[in-house]
């Protein structure tokens, strides 16, 4: 069984990668193409055309003869971007020479053609000829397409109509990557003779060209098996042994990466070593190595740490800090933590340090992280009870307990925002995790928070990732599916569970992200824009940063078909909460299409389509145009060929490859002013800036959209380095919410709302207002440090003393 484990780990989690270095072995031949970089590492790979506009179709907008968008295709999928955003252009070798053509009858060629492909009524499998039968809905009713199989190459499969079913024209697409080994033998036994060896070796080398070397591996080794005199092919099956080994090594490295240290001791201690090359063998020694010594590396730490205190001469001082090696160290010291204690550690045999500064390096370094780590003992011996009074605060629903909990911690040196804000972002979750798990399934919990007023509780699912650690901070995908898909959408992400295992072995589950998946519908339906949608997904979200180690930081927002909709929209609707956002088989609304300018600047979109899925195509060809020719947008778009509203399975390793180059971005450039817009009075939140009252001819419900021709309300704002915010737009009420990524604490802030000076001050941050911009928001990562309110001009601040309150209004 552990074998089996090794191996499902290496063929699930390999078989959909491609890695960037190309195959090169003996027989192979090869053309050239090219690799193009574009901002945040993601790189795509094909032939590149430029186009004016993602339909093909001239318009008023594009007439002007400029082609500012480039297409990339590799007859899978062709990929949009913006032609300025690409960095590098490098050619790169793409195996090509081992293409399978099935002699399908009667391929529909000519007549008619398809107009749209939506959702599949059924399909059913292929057979061994390659024909199946594609079951649609239409206008007329649903009709059966034949089809079959005409080409099977290293990176797609060619799928066509056949006679004897509906007489459509039809040309689909699939990665060759999602048909197992054992599927692609079955068909391309039907194609070759199996008993001619010239043939069959025809298969390994489009396994080689496909990058699955442990297939070409398996393949060419039963080839050697039935035909002996083959033997000169014995030096191809050991260089093929060297990629399959290299390919596990590289997925060892990911699970590595991902903290998963106990599955990356395990294939260690299960590779298989016959055959494989001392070097890789010496890379896999170091790996292991690494993370035994970096585990025996902790009881030195803490060893150190304890002798290091017992020479502190105040008693009570030294009281505390051997507490905090008792009751913290000892059982949250851990290779995710040890780096905290990396200043201690350099300094902890230096005799020109005295034990006291050590310790202070040490336990300021645990909650400021070392980067940050003091030398002045009785602010570090201060912090457990700042860390401890600050959960207890967060945590507590009554007010009153609240504030007795405030009034300790303020007589605590670390409670200073400066400090406070460092705590709170290393801070475990505020909750331990539930208790259980729904139906057994390893790391999976079914939660429940609280909703608006008139809705009911929100439930929401959650995937946990192999060896989840809440000292570390996890991407975390949110995904929307259809209401009661929700579990199929966390498979789609992490993989399915396999109970033998306790395992997933999807690429959420490989790379580390948690996946949620909230019930932010009541039955299936299309996307109706409602707050109710909206506040079940920001709401899930928040409540599950509380007991999930969520980097607030790497949030991605996705969903498909009717839940690509609803992230398409909440993703420009608030998108100060997302590190990028990701439709599958979405259509734009009248309120994304208002929206558009919210996320110039700042959240990275990837779009993903089917050709055929013409309604979405067309509804959506504007914003497209849009977003990949004007300076200022991220984004990507991704059309499969001949494919309509589908899951795209295949293309996940290229959704993570563009997630882990992509981080949350906030609006800072200074002198530049941003732009927002809202046409919903609960889309009134943007980064730092919140606004009431909005203006209500600017406003539209959801159940009114379309027969409204009101402008969105415009809400613009600026900083510049000599500590000036400007702000300008309808509402009557606007928040400031500040923080030094923003301002200068140090220097007057003057604040001008509408053209007027509003504010002009010298600020001090409090720790009450920090704290409770974390229990409102759950960003423990960025908190304000403090919200300023005007309502018409005038300061609102129910967090400054009336003396304060009333000094600081505008004359």
């Amino acid at each position: 069984m552990a074998r089996s484990v090794i191996l499902l780990v290496v063929c699930i989690g390999i078989l959909f990668e491609i890695p960037a270095q190309s195959a090169n072995v003996a027989g192979l031949s090869v053309a050239y193409g090219d690799d193009f970089a574009i901002t945040g590492g993601y790189t795509v790979s094909g032939a590149m055309g430029m186009v004016a506009s993602v339909t093909g179709r001239e318009t008023a907008k594009n007439r002007t003869g400029i082609k500012p968008i480039a297409i990339v295709t590799n007859n899978l999928r062709r990929v949009y971007l913006r032609k300025k955003a690409i960095v590098t252009t490098v050619p790169t070798v793409v195996n090509i020479s081992e293409v399978f053509r099935f002699d399908q009858p009667s391929v529909i060629t000519s007549g008619g053609t398809l107009a749209s492909v939506g959702t599949p009524v059924n399909v059913t499998p292929f057979d061994q000829w390659g024909r199946r039968v594609y079951s649609l809905q239409t206008q007329s009713g649903v009709i059966h397409v034949q089809q079959g199989i005409t080409q099977i190459d290293p990176e797609y499969v060619r799928v066509q109509s056949l006679v004897g079913g509906a007489n459509y024209s039809w040309d689909m697409r699939l990665a060759t990557s999602s048909f197992s080994r054992d599927k692609l033998k079955e068909l391309l036994f039907t194609q070759i003779d199996p008993q001619n060896p010239d043939e069959r070796l025809r298969l390994v080398r489009l396994y080689i060209e496909a990058n699955r070397f442990h297939d070409a591996r398996l393949e060419l080794a039963e080839i050697l098996a039935e035909f002996p005199e083959l033997e000169e092919f014995q030096q191809q099956l050991t260089e093929l042994t060297q990629m399959g080994a290299r390919q596990i090594v590289d997925e060892i490295k990911i699970r590595q990466e991902s903290g998963q240290y106990n599955l990356v001791s395990e294939m260690i201690e299960l590779f298989p070593v016959e055959g494989i090359s001392g070097e890789i063998l010496l890379e896999l020694k170091e790996i292991q190595e690494a993370i035994e010594q970096k585990g025996s590396y902790n009881t030195t730490l803490l060893e150190s740490f304890g002798q290091i205190a017992q020479q502190i001469k105040n008693e009570a001082q030294r009281k505390i800090a051997l507490d905090f090696q008792e009751n913290v160290l000892a059982s949250e010291l851990k290779i995710s933590t040890q780096e905290r204690l990396t200043t201690f550690a350099s300094l902890a045999k230096n005799p020109a340090v005295s034990a006291e500064e050590k310790i202070a390096l040490a336990i300021s370094g645990w909650y400021f992280g070392t980067d940050h780590s003091k030398q002045d003992l009785a602010l570090a011996l201060s912090l457990p009870e700042t860390y401890r009074l600050s959960r207890e605060y967060l945590t507590e629903s009554s007010q009153l307990k609240r504030q007795e909990h405030l009034k300790a911690l303020l007589e605590k040196e670390g409670s200073a925002p400066e400090f406070l804000s460092k705590v709170l972002a290393l801070m475990k979750p505020l909750l331990p995790l539930p208790d259980d798990e729904y139906e057994g399934i390893s790391g999976l919990y079914l939660q429940k928070t609280v909703g608006l007023r008139t809705q009911e509780n929100i439930e929401y699912f959650v995937q946990l990732p192999p060896e989840y650690d809440p000292h570390r901070k996890y991407p975390c995908v949110v995904t929307l599916a259809p209401s009661g898909k929700e579990l199929w959408q966390i498979d789609w992400w992490a993989g399915q569970y396999r109970k033998e295992e306790r395992r997933r072995y999807g690429q959420a589950s490989r790379h580390g992200y948690i996946v949620l998946s909230p019930k932010w519908q009541k039955k299936p339906s299309g996307y109706k824009a409602t707050l109710v949608e909206q506040a079940a997904v920001l709401h899930a979200l928040r409540d599950a940063h509380r007991y999930f180690s969520i980097d607030t930081d790497r949030v991605y927002l996705s969903g498909h078909s009717a839940g690509g909709t609803a992230a398409w929209d909440i993703g420009m609707a608030h998108p100060d909460l997302w590190a990028g956002v990701i439709p599958i088989g979405a259509y734009s609304t009248g309120y994304t299409r208002s929206y558009r300018e919210n996320t110039r600047f700042s959240t990275a979109f990837m779009f993903v389509l089917g050709e055929l899925d013409n309604y979405k195509v067309n509804t959506n060809s504007s914003l497209f145009d849009d977003y990949l020719s004007h300076f200022g947008y991220d984004c990507v778009l991704v059309e499969y060929i001949g494919r309509g509203n589908d899951h795209f399975f295949e293309e996940l390793p290229q959704l993570f490859r563009w997630m882990n180059g992509k981080i949350r971005t906030f609006p800072k450039e200074y002198g530049r002013e941003y732009e927002y817009y809202t046409l919903r009075p609960w889309d009134n939140f943007f980064y730092w800036l919140e606004v009431e009252d909005l203006p209500k001819r600017n406003m539209i419900a959801p159940e009114l959209l379309g027969f409204s021709s009101a402008k969105p309300a415009k809400m613009t704002f600026e900083t510049t380095k000599e500590n000036f915010i400007r702000v300008r737009g309808g509402a009557s009420t606007i928040t400031v919410c500040l923080n030094p990524d923003l301002v200068d604490f140090e220097k007057v802030i003057t604040i001008y709302f509408g053209g007027n000076k509003v504010y002009k001050e010298l600020l001090t941050p409090k720790a009450e207002a920090l704290l409770e911009d974390v229990r409102t928001r759950g960003d423990r990562q960025h908190p304000f440090w403090t919200r300023l309110t005007f309502v018409n001009g005038r300061l609102q601040s129910p967090l400054l003393d009336k003396a304060s309150e009333a000094r600081l209004q505008p004359k």
